[in-house]
């Protein structure tokens, strides 16, 4: 009966460390979703100050093109909002490129990053914008409702170039913030944008884009979700730890069958003091009453 109760007493104990086991690989610190942006001219003079407090909370991955500095040097003089914002984003950029400031979280586009040819580039023109311009138009209508060019502005292409190339050609090679895995596919990207003719030509391209106040709701969505997560996670660790410091309380000695701890159990209970805490039983026990009546310096002295 001894050996049953010794082997069912230690399936009970690897039973336990398998599950607690179990909990703890259940118990992955949660991650935050990361937004990989390309980033133009009219996004960074609208919002350079919370693209810099995005970047700084590993809230996004940030891309800066080529073409995106050029037009941002040429609206930096002015005093109006997006000149001042122009400016400000330069000197952002300067000191993160002379190593001034440390910033991890953003790319600027290297000069081989890009398709050599624009029909490289073409390639990934959406069905139905190719189907739109190839679409005959007759002679009489032809001058009354223009075609859309084939090609757009020189900068915009430049643009879109840098974006498809890191849609399409560019994956692990992406930085990502402190405390984020690296990604093992090739990431999404949105090209952020305040333009609509940007836009426009972007959704020709089957690319990803929204403005700058979109990119805002997604990051304070996300804030929001990962704050829940992290809350979950506490808990969850708090819920673990329990059992744990429950067990091993029970498996000390003391409190359990016959024993004399303050827990007490079967056979030895608690004894409260006059503060109402707990106070132990004390080491020895008497046997027998000591007597009573002897005289000081007279009789013998009690022997237990």
């Amino acid at each position: 009966l001894s050996h049953r109760l010794a082997v069912a007493r230690l399936r009970h104990q690897v039973g336990e460390l398998q599950l607690q086991v179990d909990q703890d690989r259940k118990l992955v610190p949660p991650t935050r979703k990361v937004y990989h942006c390309v980033v133009d001219d009219t996004a960074l003079t609208a919002a350079i100050a919370d693209f810099k407090k995005w970047i700084s909370d590993g809230a996004v991955v940030v891309t800066v093109p080529l073409s995106t500095l050029d037009r941002l040097d040429q609206f930096k003089k002015g005093t109006s909002e997006i000149n001042i914002n122009a400016r400000e984003s330069i000197r952002y950029f300067d000191r993160i490129q002379n190593g001034s400031l440390s910033v991890r979280g953003i790319n600027f586009q290297n000069p081989t990053e890009k398709f050599e040819n624009w029909k490289d580039v073409e390639e990934y023109l959406s069905p139905e914008a190719l189907a739109a311009r190839q679409q005959p138009i007759s002679p009489t209508m032809r001058a009354a409702v223009p075609t859309s060019p084939i090609k757009p502005p020189r900068w915009i292409q430049h643009l879109l170039n840098c974006v498809l190339y890191r849609m399409h050609k560019v994956g692990k090679r992406d930085s990502v913030p402190p405390g984020h895995k690296q990604l093992s596919s090739r990431p999404e990207v949105y090209l952020v944008t305040n333009s609509p003719d940007v836009a426009a030509w972007a959704r020709d391209y089957n690319i990803n884009f929204m403005s700058s106040n979109e990119l805002e709701e997604k990051v304070e969505r996300e804030d929001f979700i990962y704050q829940e997560k992290v809350k979950e996670f506490q808990e969850a660790q708090i819920q673990a730890e329990t059992p744990r410091q429950t067990s091993r309380g029970g498996r000390g000695g003391r409190g359990g069958r016959g024993g004399r701890g303050i827990s007490g159990g079967a056979g030895g209970g608690a004894r409260k003091g006059r503060n109402g805490g707990g106070m132990q039983d004390p080491e020895f026990v008497f046997v027998r009453e000591a007597p009573r009546g002897v005289a000081r310096g007279k009789g013998v002295l009690w022997e237990p």
